[in-house]
């Protein structure tokens, strides 16, 4: 998984560093993985925290002390369990950075989606074309996301479940552009997904040949 993730953004042009977050129990597989492959672009494993926002946080942490912060530099989060990845959605998610602070990846939802109160009723059910299914990458300038950040860390009732949720909360004044994806990007969960991935990843060899 990891290395399918790796090897897509290794190999695009506008990605210039990699930095892999990671369990301390992972590291050496992850460096096994690294050192096979030859990914060049791997300048760090980070050591990952207990939750996402944590690890993203040390990722960034570990940016800001390998490069001249002085300079404008684009970050790209991605999950790597979306191993499916191209390289026209990381194109995508880099290139509206030119317009926009903070940028993510979505879908369309096929399904209704309601608001429900903590008795499970529904309360609200919004409009369908108005509503986005959220993914990786998530793209933003440096300097905006390591602020939102700083802001974020000092909330001892920190609650988000991405990036982009630091943006909204913390910094609500930054709009947050959505690209769509126009390629399959799911990611690997449960064990049904394994078979999923695996007949979309023999339609993408089959494209490619």
């Amino acid at each position: 998984m990891l290395e399918h993730t790796l090897e897509t953004f290794q190999k695009h042009e506008r990605i210039n560093e990699i930095y892999i977050v990671a369990n301390e129990e992972h590291e050496q597989n992850v460096l096994k993985i690294t050192e096979k492959h030859g990914f060049t672009k791997i300048v760090q494993i980070v050591k990952g925290g207990t939750e996402r926002y944590l690890s993203t946080f040390a990722a960034l942490n570990a940016i800001q002390q390998n490069n001249n912060t002085t300079q404008h530099i684009n970050v790209a989060i991605h999950d790597s369990a979306r191993m499916l990845v191209t390289p026209n959605i990381i194109e995508q998610c880099i290139s509206k950075l030119d317009n926009f602070q903070a940028v993510t990846t979505g879908t369309y939802t096929t399904d209704t989606v309601v608001h429900v109160n903590s008795s499970n009723i529904i309360q609200n059910i919004p409009q369908r074309n108005t509503l986005r299914a959220v993914q990786t990458p998530q793209c933003f300038q440096l300097d905006t996301i390591a602020k939102a950040y700083l802001i974020a860390m000092e909330d001892t009732n920190l609650q988000v479940t991405d990036d982009c949720g630091i943006i909204a909360q913390y910094m609500p004044h930054i709009p947050i552009a959505v690209v769509m994806a126009q390629e399959p990007n799911h990611k690997l969960t449960t064990p049904d997904d394994i078979v999923v991935m695996e007949a979309l990843m023999r339609a993408k060899q089959v494209r490619n040949t």
